[in-house]
């Protein structure tokens, strides 16, 4: 009866700019080329039946491209919220 309401979480500005600056600055000392024939093998792996997307997944992570990236990438070729049947 006597619930208090916690106080609404407030995310602090400078860490944030901090991890933003760090991200930036992670993309910008990968190899852009390196990371974009990663993601398109990754392409070519889902949408083949015949290759392996994991090894394609990680040889992408490997060459500098983000969770997002590969996750667009797979949504993309295989769609969202669809799970794969493998027979």
């Amino acid at each position: 009866e006597n619930e208090v309401e916690p106080s609404p979480y407030r995310p602090d500005p400078i860490a944030i700019k901090r991890v933003v600056s760090d991200f930036q600055s992670y993309k910008e000392q990968r190899s852009e080329f390196n990371t974009s024939k990663a993601l398109d093998m990754l392409t070519r792996a889902a949408s083949s039946e015949g290759e392996n997307i994991f090894t394609a997944v990680v040889e992408a992570a490997h060459e500098g491209a983000t969770h997002g990236e590969i996750v667009a990438c797979l949504r993309k070729e295989l769609g969202f919220g669809h799970p794969l049947i493998v027979p």
